[in-house]
């Protein structure tokens, strides 16, 4: 019988396939799929690290007394979780609120917010700095207010006065007019001046800053 030839490293039996549609898993660790067909499903997120030893415990003794409860996503179990998990921290569960992912306590935050003092530490999502398109981007090397108050001798409550003081009466910044015929759609111009006015405030508190070192250096040679 004859034998057929192998060039180069022997010859491995191609990818079990999976028996399983990867589309239909619910999370889980889908790394022993073959490329190509690996598919995402963010609805879960997964620790490849696995539970914790606690979690564990629970889910185990939980499924010895109560598994006819249990119920595949998604499911209206909103109130029980944060029943539980205000019962773990042991504060009211009136003052918690159970939310589909970080993103939409982002949206949230981002309405909520608006008027109020809010900085965004980078780098960060792209979504996320459009939704906090009114605050302070901040390099985590660049000098917080507080450290700015601390140099100063001051407080930071004081500091943050009078930076909001002269934001009330200081200029808007750099004009945000678009030239016609500049090839950018009604989008992209938006965007465009969204970004000037960006860039213009993050220089208008560099300012500030520099205008309050000065003011209260002045202040404590007196």
């Amino acid at each position: 019988m004859k034998r057929g030839r192998t060039h180069g490293a022997q010859h491995t039996s191609a990818p079990r396939r999976p028996t399983v549609d990867p589309s239909a898993v619910q999370g889980g660790d889908l790394t022993h799929l073959p490329d190509g067909l690996i598919t995402l499903n963010l609805s879960l997120c997964t620790n490849r690290l696995g539970p914790p030893p606690a979690a564990v415990e629970a889910l185990q003794n939980f499924l010895a007394s109560g598994a006819d409860r249990l119920m595949p996503p998604p499911y209206q179990a909103e109130r029980r979780y944060v029943q539980a998990v205000a019962h773990w921290l042991g504060v009211d569960e009136r003052h918690m609120i159970a939310g589909r992912g970080v993103t939409e306590f982002l949206m949230i935050l981002a309405r909520l917010l608006s008027l109020s003092r809010v900085a965004v530490v980078t780098p960060e999502y792209t979504m996320t700095m459009r939704h906090f398109h009114y605050a302070h981007f901040e390099h985590p090397d660049d000098p917080t207010l507080t450290e700015v108050a601390r140099e100063l001798g001051i407080s930071s409550e004081s500091l943050w006065g009078w930076v909001k003081k002269t934001n009330g009466t200081g200029q808007t910044g750099a004009g945000t007019s678009v030239a016609a015929g500049s090839g950018l759609d009604a989008a992209e111009r938006e965007e465009l001046k969204r970004l000037r006015k960006l860039a213009a405030d993050q220089a208008k508190t560099i300012e500030i800053l520099k205008e309050a070192t000065a003011f209260f250096a002045q202040e404590s040679d007196r």
